[in-house]
């Protein structure tokens, strides 16, 4: 994975080529209050302040912000907008693995910074963990038109990097769909308010200079070599594509809110969430082959389930050797044994992690008629790869059409109902 970007490198021109009009400055600000209802009360935190381009105007009203950014030199361009006297609170630190106690905060924005943080999951799993129940999220990236220079010789520029074989793609969020989704696993809705349209221009030749100077992220990772080519070939597509590389080519600038509030049920339920980010690394420890199942696994596929235990499927052998290891870290109600149950049977044991139980089932058979049919081994299962929500471990998960066959086989109606639908709508 590539590390997080940091903008040290940046303070020095930041502010000079990402300043707001006033206007918006105004307007953003007040959208934050009206959204989120602040007082001086209130604890917003800001994750990615940078030099304060949002929350600057929320301190100079006094308003309670707490600030983190990896960048120290953007922090201390933010320092060097107040007085001495003026109280900020400032850290240090990584969005992923955020230096604050659960349920900190009652507001958490984030504008602009997922796509630079390369365990972008994490970064949202940590900013929700210490939002305090029934707080919120502010999101946005910029928006620009897509008839603007900006827009246009940027995606130029990108393909001109990808045709020489190199990536100019950050490290974090592909892109806004991808955050909303992981918001969403975590118990979001999601809410889009538009809160201010401007209009402004751009000329060309000053956006291939930003590019041939590093100026945005997105250059950051391409070779001096594919920089200069590709700012030659882009500038030469470019006299082309615009009747002048000096004249204003104008456009609209959109800053758009996308409100995240947790009133809904998350994918995994926290307590089983936690379980899993600490189970997961112990299982793969093992090198013991196993797979999720049961309802943890039909709910990170999206199937409308809530779980209340988590099931592992493995071989016999390999049921065992957990149940060892997990004898160890957990709370052992059952051994692994071999037993039999109603259309089922395998060398089960269960253990129980804090409040979590965990099931371990080995080399399962399932009735049909009156015979047994013997599970798949390893080397056959049909598995996905599932992420947990709020990490960046992802295990591997029976598929949707290998669950549906086994709860048919379990005579469990009510789950088949729910896969058959869940598949149903993945198809359209």
């Amino acid at each position: 994975m590539n590390p997080s970007y940091s903008f040290d490198r940046a303070a020095d021109l930041y502010d000079a080529t990402r300043t707001d009009a006033p206007e918006t400055v105004e307007k953003v600000t007040q959208s934050i209050l009206d959204l989120t209802g602040a007082t001086p009360a209130t604890r917003i935190v800001e994750v990615g302040i940078g030099t304060g381009r949002i929350s600057a105007s929320l301190i100079a009203r006094g308003l309670n912000v707490t600030g983190l950014d990896l960048s120290r030199e953007m922090m201390s361009k933010l320092r060097g907008r107040f007085v001495p006297e003026t109280p900020l609170r400032l850290v240090q630190g990584d969005a992923s693995t955020l230096p604050f106690p659960s349920a900190s905060f009652d507001v958490g924005l984030a504008v602009h910074v997922f796509h630079v943080v390369a365990p972008w999951r994490q970064a949202i799993g940590e900013l929700v963990r210490i939002l305090r129940p029934g707080g919120a999220v502010l999101h946005s990236i910029h928006i620009r038109d897509s008839q603007s220079a900006n827009v246009i010789l940027r995606k130029k520029w990108h393909e001109l990097v990808e045709a020489r074989g190199e990536r100019w793609r950050r490290p974090g969020a592909p892109n806004q769909d991808a955050v909303t989704d992981e918001f969403k696993a975590l118990g979001a809705s999601a809410k889009e308010i538009q809160v201010h349209r401007s209009s402004g221009s751009a000329i060309p030749q000053q956006e291939i200079d930003g590019i041939a100077n590093r100026v945005n992220s997105d250059t950051w990772s391409v070779s001096d070599e594919t920089l200069r080519a590709t700012v030659t070939e882009l500038t030469e597509w470019a006299r082309g594509h615009f009747r002048s590389l000096d004249a204003p080519v104008p456009h609209e600038f959109v800053f758009t809110w996308q409100v995240f509030r947790f009133d809904q049920n998350p994918i995994l339920p926290e307590a089983i969430r936690q379980t899993l980010m600490r189970l997961v690394p112990i299982l793969n420890a093992t090198r013991a082959p196993w797979v999720l199942a049961g309802s943890c696994n039909l709910a990170l596929h999206g199937v409308r389930v809530e779980p209340h235990d988590i099931d592992i499927s493995t071989d016999q052998y390999s049921a065992y050797q957990i149940g060892a290891t997990l004898r160890e870290i957990a709370q052992e109600l059952q051994p692994v044994r071999w037993g039999e149950g109603k259309g089922i049977r395998s060398h089960r044991g269960l253990y129980k992690i804090e409040d979590v139980q965990v099931d371990i089932i080995g080399a399962a058979e399932l009735r049909e008629g009156d015979e047994w049919i013997p599970a798949q081994s390893p080397a056959e299962w049909k598995t996905d790869r599932v992420t947990i929500p709020g990490t960046e471990l992802s295990v591997a998960g029976w598929t949707l059409e290998y669950a549906l066959n086994a709860y048919r086989h379990l005579q469990r109606e009510e789950k088949v109902k729910l896969i058959e639908a869940r598949l149903a709508s993945g198809a359209q």
